[in-house]
């Protein structure tokens, strides 16, 4: 049995993938969540249409966690702390742990493995990132991802567990390369949305995109991750997808951005958490400590944090001094 802890979109279809090999308890708090996957086969409230294999099982009652030694994490960065607090007294001592969440911590600016090495230090850490939204996961359509930890056989016990026919599983030891990949190519969605938001042509997103893969790289070199990361799934991979799809909820809030709905309104309008909101400002702050420059993602959350205009990022963007390419 394994125990995937987050029973929205995402922690829903990851577990019809892991129910090809094993049986999958879902931990959700929403009790009608909870009921319509046990009795409808199917979580009516985050993967409407889709139904769930018979073998996979949803409960709110988090003591059981402590009979699974296997255990996915499916929930927002800025609440995975406090989750892992809520389970901690049930954790197996030595609990195997896959975390699927993207993002930085805004309050003390760390990455979801440094939380566990924090909260959970003899915990088995590993992530899991790459282009794969979560209908089409569930619908089994081919796709690819990664699976990172600083323990070959972590990753490859996770590999061998997840890899199907159309569900393609390549391992690394880069952790920090794929965690900043992941987290920081949501504030590049945003932008990305933006320039959809205001009609601009293929020529200005082709920059926007490969402008804003170099900084995330810049983060990610300085914190000690390998540039061949960020030229693979969960780097510009997970880039492209992200900033090119109505389906990444991060790309449509900058389109209703630029549109000039407000940020209440498009949280009200999208329904679920827009990571990269959260994650601009950690990126904003961690560039700064770090002294790595970051202007895409300085200027998303400038104009999320209504410090600037739209308008006023762009100027400033396009007005900035000549640079060389890679610095």
């Amino acid at each position: 049995m394994i125990g995937v802890i987050g029973a929205g979109t995402w922690g829903t279809s990851f577990s019809t993938v892991i129910a090809n090999r094993s049986d999958v308890m879902l931990f959700a708090r929403d009790e009608e969540v909870v009921n319509s996957i046990n009795s409808l086969h199917e979580n009516l409230k985050y993967l409407k249409g889709i139904k769930l294999p018979l073998n996979v099982f949803a409960t709110s009652d988090r003591k059981l966690i402590s009979k699974i030694e296997d255990v996915v994490f499916s929930v927002p960065v800025q609440s995975i702390r406090q989750v892992i607090d809520d389970f901690r007294p049930f954790f197996k001592e030595s609990v195997r742990i896959l975390n699927l969440g993207k993002g930085i911590e805004i309050s003390t600016l760390k990455r979801v493995s440094e939380i566990f090495k924090e909260l959970l230090p003899t915990s088995r850490y590993s992530v899991l990132s790459g282009p794969n939204f979560a209908r089409e996961v569930a619908l089994k359509e081919f796709c690819a991802t990664v699976v990172a930890s600083e323990h070959e056989d972590e990753s490859e016990y996770w590999q061998k567990l997840l890899i199907y026919p159309y569900f393609r599983v390549y391992t690394t030891d880069d952790v920090v390369g794929v965690e900043i990949s992941g987290g920081l190519k949501n504030v590049i969605a945003i932008a990305a949305g933006v320039v959809k938001g205001l009609k601009y042509g293929d020529n200005s997103k082709a920059a926007l995109i490969t402008r804003g893969l170099a900084e995330i790289t810049r983060l990610g070199l300085k914190l000690g991750a390998r540039q061949e990361t960020f030229f693979g799934l969960s780097g510009v991979g997970d880039l492209l997808l992200s900033c090119t799809s109505f389906q990444s909820r991060n790309f449509r809030a900058g389109v209703l951005l630029a549109e000039g709905y407000s940020l209440d309104d498009i949280k009200k309008r999208l329904g679920s958490i827009i990571e990269g909101i959260y994650t601009s400002e950690a990126a904003f702050k961690l560039s700064k400590k770090l002294g790595v420059d970051m202007p895409i993602a300085q200027q998303v959350f400038a104009i999320i944090n209504k410090e600037a205009s739209i308008k006023d990022a762009i100027d400033l963007l396009t007005s900035r001094k000549p640079l060389k390419e890679f610095y």
